[in-house]
């Protein structure tokens, strides 16, 4: 099933006319919640379920913000620390660890 128009800013880097609403769901799901408008975001409530969101959004948290995995872990109803990022860097060699 093809994706609607609209979403094709989304996916500027993309073949758009590839894509698949479940062969590339978890790619769909991150890009419009990182990304998508007011639209886009409502398009995605209508045609996935909670469940199927946060499952794509853990699978591909390295890839969002953090202030996207925040709000959504609001509107999914999630611990706070649902997909925890780790840090940017490790603290290796830091002067206060001997």
């Amino acid at each position: 099933m093809p994706l609607p128009g609209f979403l094709k800013v989304v996916f500027w880097d993309l073949k758009f006319d590839a894509l698949c609403i479940r062969e590339n769901q978890d790619l769909i799901i991150a890009r419009v919640v990182e990304y998508g408008t007011d639209e886009a975001v409502r398009w995605l409530r209508q045609t996935y379920d909670d469940a199927a969101i946060a499952r794509a959004m853990e699978d591909r948290k390295e890839q969002l913000s953090s202030r996207t995995l925040g709000l959504w872990r609001i509107w999914l109803n999630k611990a706070e620390d649902w997909c925890a990022k780790n840090p940017s860097r490790p603290l290796k060699g830091v002067f206060w660890r001997s």
